[in-house]
C-alpha cells in the first residue's frame, strides 16, 4: 500500500515557512519551518516525523516478533530520538537512537 504526502514551502531557508499534508490528514497543513527544525518553533519538522515513523515501525516489529516467538505482548513503547547534523539545507547525516520497553506473557512453545 502506498501512502503519500504533500509539502508546501514558501521563502527562504531560514525565514520561510511551509504546511506537510498527509494522505490520511492526520497531518492537515501542518506547519513547519527552519525554527521548528532547528529552534523551539510551533510546529513539526522532518526529524520528528521519521523518529515517529520508525518508532512506530519499531514497536509494529517487536509486538510481531514476540507473537512469533509464542508470547503474548503487552505494553510495548519505544523512544526514537533523531537528531540533524546539518550540512546543508536538504543534506543531513542523522544520528539515529531507540529505546524500547515491553511487557509480555506467555512462554515458548
Amino acid at each position: 500500500m502506498k501512502r503519500t504526502a504533500h509539502a508546501h514551502w514558501n521563502g527562504t531557508l531560514t525565514e520561510g515557512r511551509g504546511e506537510i499534508t498527509t494522505q490520511s490528514t492526520i497531518l492537515n497543513n501542518t506547519q513547519y519551518s527552519f525554527k521548528t527544525r532547528f529552534a523551539d518553533g510551533i510546529g513539526t519538522n522532518p526529524e520528528e516525523l521519521i523518529a515517529a515513523a520508525h518508532a512506530g515501525c519499531f514497536t509494529m516489529a517487536v509486538g510481531a516478533a514476540l507473537s512469533q516467538a509464542g508470547f503474548t505482548p503487552g505494553d510495548l513503547t519505544t523512544d526514537a530520538i533523531l537528531g540533524p547534523r546539518y550540512a546543508g539545507p536538504c543534506h543531513h547525516r542523522h544520528p539515529f537512537r531507540v529505546k524500547g520497553n515491553r511487557d509480555c506473557r506467555g512462554r515458548r512453545s
